[in-house]
C-alpha cells in the first residue's frame, strides 16, 4: 500500500510472537519430533527382527536335520559296525558321528544370529542430531 503523498510503501506490521508462543510452538514441535523418532526406531527394530527370524529358523532346522539324522543313519550305522566292533562301541561311534554334524550345523546359524546388529543404528543417529539441534537452538 502507497501513500498518496510520499510514494512510500507501508508496510503492514506482524504481530510478533510472544516467548511464551514460541517456547509452546517448540515443545509442541519437539514432541512431534519425539514421536517421529519413536516410530523410525519400531520400523528399524521390526526390520531388524526379520533378520533374527531368518537365523532362528536356521538353527531350528540345523537341530531338526540332526534329529533325523540321529534317528535314520544311527540304526543302519550302528548295525553295519555292529559287525566289527562290540555293538554298544558301534552306538557310541555312531552318537559321536551325528553329534559333531549337528553341532556344525548349529554353530553355522548361532554364527549367524550373533553377527546381527539389533541396535536402531538410524534412529540413534537422528536422536543425536536432534540433541544437537536443541542444544545450538537454546
Amino acid at each position: 500500500m502507497m501513500t498518496r503523498e510520499t510514494g512510500q510503501v507501508l508496510q503492514k506490521k506482524q504481530p510478533q510472537e510472544s516467548l511464551g508462543d514460541l517456547l509452546g510452538d517448540l515443545v509442541a514441535h519437539s514432541a512431534g519430533l519425539v514421536q517421529d523418532e519413536f516410530r523410525l526406531a519400531r520400523q528399524e527394530i521390526s526390520e531388524k527382527a526379520k533378520l533374527y527370524k531368518s537365523a532362528l529358523i536356521l538353527l531350528a532346522f540345523g537341530g531338526v536335520i540332526s534329529f533325523v539324522a540321529f534317528l535314520s543313519f544311527s540304526s543302519a550305522i550302528v548295525l553295519w559296525l555292529s559287525t566289527h566292533v562290540e555293538p554298544w562301541l558301534a552306538a557310541v561311534i555312531t552318537g559321536a558321528g551325528l553329534a559333531v554334524i549337528g553341532i556344525v550345523i548349529l554353530l553355522l546359524g548361532a554364527s549367524e544370529l550373533s553377527n546381527l546388529n539389533l541396535k536402531p543404528e538410524k534412529t540413534l543417529r537422528t536422536l543425536e542430531e536432534n540433541k544437537e539441534w536443541l542444544k545450538d537452538i537454546t
